[in-house]
């Protein structure tokens, strides 16, 4: 499905709630859409760089069309020790509202972590996903993550 992806949203600020830092914090906005089969998913890499996160943070938005599945995001990081993956996961429990979910955290420094967004059910849904590195202090990071799509359902 047709998906948009934004850099440096100052507006992720405001929807991001919660979130401490600067006005002028830059964020990741993806944009996109899962096809009707309910076992469709969109995947993407989201890049923290390295040095200065030590966590990423994201939320989901369930968008119209208002339908009977909900959108969930789960995010996770591979560990470079025997511990596996480490992961969290949300979904939106209002569809079609301009809310979004709870945040969710993951501090596992910088690097590669993976955000899946997926649903409840069949029926295309549409969706929105802000994620931002922070600090060890917590405070939104000054070099955006990027992100990179690596399926598209």
């Amino acid at each position: 499905m047709k998906t948009n992806t934004h850099r440096n949203v100052g507006a992720a600020v405001l929807l991001l709630g919660g979130l401490a830092g600067a006005s002028s914090a830059q964020a990741v906005a993806i944009e996109g859409a899962l096809g009707a089969p309910s076992s469709a998913t969109d995947v993407y890499l989201f890049v923290c760089p390295s040095g200065i996160g030590a966590s990423a943070v994201a939320r989901v938005q369930d968008m119209p069309p208002i339908a009977a599945p909900l959108v969930s995001l789960q995010m996770s990081k591979y560990g470079t020790n025997a511990t596996g993956p480490f992961a969290i996961n949300v979904t939106d429990s209002s569809d079609g509202n301009d809310l979004f979910s709870n945040q969710v955290t993951l501090g596992k420094g910088g690097g590669t972590y993976t955000l899946l967004v997926d649903k409840t059910g069949a029926g295309v849904e549409a969706y929105r996903v802000f994620a931002i590195c922070t600090t060890i202090d917590g405070l939104d990071s000054i070099t955006p993550g990027s992100v990179q799509q690596t399926q598209n359902e």
